[in-house]
């Protein structure tokens, strides 16, 4: 809204769902996939709804996209290898991998193994914590330039 790109921000779920949309030319498909916290009147729901429809996002659970909340690491992992369609195992682990959660693994290491997300020093990832807009930029610079 004020024209700043805050790089230190964390970027919030919608925000993503955006850029995915806009980064990757992804189309609406015919069926609705709707959430109860996203209203047709607000700028994210055409994004949310696209990102929905091509099986990106999924909500955090019981029909609710989570508008407004802070995307984790491991969530914008799960997210890009759904784009990407792919899924690859990894011999290295990361120091906190028991703190990754098991819907997220496979998409964590699949996007270490594609050099798209890397850990955040002294071989931890941090799954948990949320993304900045600086980070989120650079992750899609590498996807696209990948």
């Amino acid at each position: 809204d004020n024209g700043n790109f805050e790089p230190n921000r964390s970027i919030k779920r919608e925000e993503f769902a955006k850029i995915l949309v806009l980064a990757f030319n992804l189309q609406a498909k015919d069926e609705d996939k709707l959430f109860t916290d996203v209203k047709d009147t607000e700028w994210y729901y055409e994004y949310v709804k696209i990102a929905a429809q091509n099986g990106i996002i999924n909500g955090i659970g019981d029909g609710v996209f989570g508008v407004s909340v802070e995307l984790s690491r491991q969530d914008i992992a799960v997210m890009i290898a759904r784009v990407l369609n792919k899924n690859e195992a990894s011999e290295e682990i990361f120091n906190d991998d028991s703190e990754i959660s098991s819907y997220a693994k496979d998409a964590v290491y699949t996007l270490k193994n594609l050099g798209v997300l890397n850990g955040t020093g002294n071989g931890n990832f941090e799954p948990k914590r949320s993304v900045t807009r600086a980070e989120c930029a650079k992750i899609v610079y590498e996807l696209i330039r990948k």
